[in-house]
Parts: structure tokens; sequence; C-alpha cells
């Protein structure tokens, strides 16, 4: 079963409500041999202190306690809010009046949650966040204006700025899913925020940050231009959907220029990596910002993309992305296809990890600001155009262009070959040659350079 975000679970509708009444919650596996979610109060009940030591903990279930789920009419397909009486702990266990319900996730899997009515109604806020407090991550219930009415003990300390969370609670009161998850700038550095819409009369919602310590540079966090500006990024972070501004700014996303233009608005973007370090995402406004083939880096590692485009000629961003840490203010200058610029490029990552803190890669942001775009004295650009993209032809179209052959054969047009000649499979039909593409080219043209005049490519640390 894939791992799921805390607040991806936090606001399916048979979990929701239950969570924002303070409810101990308990989701299962169908096979009831793992902790699939649970928040503070029912991680309590299976013994964890934080929720993280719960999810993806196997339940401990004893043969008893097993017995009674298994023997709910229908099981797994049992309905909603079916009473079952648990006994949960060893030895002096207790039994533990639940509403159990089938539930679908959102990979399509089944599971059982277990929901526990709270004691004590008056006490709803603080459960929701009791648990979630962990290293570099916190959390708070917020009200429909963005006021926290609980959280974390470590929440004042790494929240963003009030308006900040104003802005946020507005956006996200309007989210379709209910979610909302973006990178902005806090004290503390780049931070990974995720509201889930818990109500919605009036709205009410749970945050979650996710933070590391900043290690490039500590006393700089990132600057974004002003407080509406909160780059999306997939899981936690990314999202090919590009919204600049925060709702409470009422200002226009900027419209990235073509890559020819110079554009006095700067173009946000978000990308990403995968464990092995090889682009898996760019947004698209990176390629309108510096055009298509300048941008044509999934699939390559960055160390890749530094050596051809000269991008990291002290290797610190290199350095950066070895050591898995977050970081920002980083500036690279970037090449702008069909021209001879570079423009320079602002980046900012965060390590992401998967359940079990196996290292997943970064999910990272940008701004390209064009308008501070420079000369580039090796007009890495100009080579880096549409045509020299490789052409794929099609089958029917006239290989010669509509040039008259030189030649032509009479009769087959495969005639017999001798004995001895042994044929080799041909082309199949339709199938383009391999060629490279304009970065390729670009790095084997710069290699065949360096090695001619015994330089050390740019961007490559020795």
């Amino acid at each position: 079963m894939a791992g799921h975000a805390f607040i991806d679970i936090a606001v399916l509708d048979p979990v929701r409500s239950r969570f924002a009444a303070g409810d101990a919650l308990i989701l299962l596996d169908e096979t009831l041999d793992t902790v699939v979610w649970a928040n503070g109060a029912g991680a309590a009940l299976l013994g964890h202190d934080q929720v993280a030591a719960a999810i993806g903990a196997e339940t401990a279930l004893s043969p008893a306690a097993r017995r009674q789920i298994l023997a709910t009419p229908g099981f797994p397909e049992i309905g909603e809010n079916r009473t079952v009486i648990v006994r949960l702990g060893q030895g002096a266990s207790r039994a533990i009046l639940f509403r159990a319900s089938a539930i679908n996730l959102p990979d399509d899997a089944a599971g059982i949650l277990l929901a526990a009515p709270i004691a004590d109604p008056a006490r709803a806020a603080e459960q929701i966040v009791v648990g979630l407090s962990g290293p570099g991550e916190e959390a708070a219930y917020l009200d429909e204006s963005g006021a926290v009415l609980a959280a974390t003990p470590g929440f004042p300390a790494a929240r963003p700025d009030e308006q900040t969370m104003a802005a946020l609670a507005a956006k996200a009161a309007t989210e379709g899913g209910r979610l909302l998850k973006r990178i902005v700038a806090t004290a503390g550095g780049a931070t990974g925020v995720g509201l889930a819409r818990l109500s919605d009369s009036p709205p009410t919602f749970l945050m979650v940050l996710v933070a590391e310590e900043e290690t490039a540079n500590p006393a700089k966090p990132p600057a974004p231009a002003s407080h509406g500006e909160t780059p999306p990024l997939d899981g936690w972070y990314f999202s090919a959907e590009e919204e600049n501004r925060q709702a409470a700014t009422g200002a226009k996303p900027a419209v990235p220029q073509p890559a020819g233009e110079v554009a006095a608005a700067p173009v946000r973007f978000a990308w990403r990596t995968d464990a092995a370090g090889r682009f898996s995402a760019v947004s698209p406004e990176f390629a309108l910002a510096v055009g298509k083939a300048a941008a044509d880096i999934i699939g390559r590692t960055f160390a890749e993309v530094a050596r051809v485009f000269a991008l990291d000629p002290d290797g610190a961003v290199s350095g950066l992305l070895d050591r898995r840490d977050t970081w920002s203010g980083r500036t690279v200058h970037w090449p702008v296809a069909g021209t001879d610029l570079k423009t320079p490029v602002d980046l900012a990552a965060l390590p992401a990890y998967t359940r079990d803190r196996t290292f997943d890669g970064f999910r990272g942001f940008g701004i390209v600001r064009k308008s501070d775009a420079i000369v580039d004295p090796e007009a890495i650009g100009l080579s880096l155009t549409e045509a020299s993209a490789p052409r794929h032809h099609s089958a029917s179209r006239d290989p010669f262009d509509g040039e008259t052959p030189a030649m032509s054969l009479e009769g087959s047009a495969d005639p017999a070959l001798p004995d001895k000649v042994v044929r080799l499979p041909s082309r199949q039909k339709g199938m383009p040659a391999k060629t490279l593409s304009p970065i390729e080219r670009l790095g084997l043209s710069r290699d065949r350079r360096q090695a001619e005049t015994g330089r050390k490519p740019a961007g490559r640390r020795q």
C-alpha cells in the first residue's frame, strides 16, 4: 500500500469531521496488519506518543482484537459507523468502543477506520494537534481568518507571519480538493506548508509545517519578492499549476514571456529530482522563460546540466544536493535558447523522504530574473534552438523533400542477395533514427573543446 501524506488522509470525507471533533482515529489496512494512518489520540491508544511513530507500524493487535474486528458483518465491506468493541494493549488491556467504517484511500486501496469519540469535547482543538510535533515538523489548528486555535509547542517559532497565514487560510477556504500545499519563507528558512480544510461552516484548517535546518546559509532565509508569492510544489510540495500570489494580495500571476524576449517580471517555477539526483519534473513556466531546448533537462542530473551550461563552476550547488540538506539563495546563470544571453535563476530546495525516511530526491522552486540577463561570452543559447532539435519525419513524407533522385531502381525494391550476404534487420517502418538532443550535442561539443584546451569542465568537482 502506497504511503500518504498525513493531511491527504485527514481531508477524506469519513475522516475529517471526526478529526475536527477531536475523536481518536486509527486507520488500518484491510489485513489489519499495518497502521495506515492515525491522529494523535489514536496513536496514543496504540501506545505511541507521536503520530509519526504509529503510521506504518504494525498494529500488534492481539488475536482476540483481530477476531472482534473480523467478526463485523460483511468485513471488509462493513459500511459506516458499525459498533465494535476492541481490546487494545497487552496484559491489562482495556475494551474500547469504536465506530468502524470501510474507507477507500486515494490510491484505491481499502482500509478500516476505527473512531473512538472524544471524552471531553471542550478539548477538541488541542486534541487535533496532539502528536504532530517532531524534528522540523509542527502543526496548528486555525480558524477561518488564519488565527491559531491550538498549536504544537514549537509552532510559534516556526510559523509564517500573520499576513501569510491569513492569505493561506483564504486560499485554502476555496480549494476544491480541501488541500493547499506551498513552500513559504519563514524565519527558519524555506518551509513546506500544508493546509487541510476540516470543516466548512465556518472553515477551519489543520496547518502542518515541514522544514529542515538551513545549512547552506543559516542567516539568510529564502526571500520571495513579496508576501504573496508561494511557489507550489508536489506531494508536500509539487504541483504544475502556477499560482504565484496568494488570494489576499489580489495580484495576478506573472505571465512568462517568450524565451527570446526580456521580461520585466520574474518568472517562478517548480522542479523536483528523484533519489538518484535526476530531474524528474519541471513546471512549464521554466520552458516559457528560457526556451524549450534550454529547459530540456528531464532525466539529467544537475551536475550533467551544469557541465554543459557552465552553471556551477565552483560546484557549490552540486555540493548542496549531495548533502541532502535544505538550501536556498543560490543563483546560477542559465542560457536562454536562441539568444546570446544568460539569465539569473535563483534556486532553493528541500529534501523529500518516504514514510520510512528513505531519501526521495529534492522538491524545489526557482525564480527566473530575465530583466537581469547578461551577455554570455560563449553564446551557449545560440546552440539551443528549436531548429536544432531532432526532426522526426513521418513514414509518408518524401525523404527527398521534392528533389529528384539521382538514380532509381527498376523492378523489385528488394532484389535477391548473394547467399553469403547476411541481411541485418531493417529499421522498423516509421521509426525515427536515434539522434542527440540539443543539450547532448552541446555537451559533446564542449567536451571536445575542453579536451583540446585541457580545461576542466565547469560544474564538475574534483
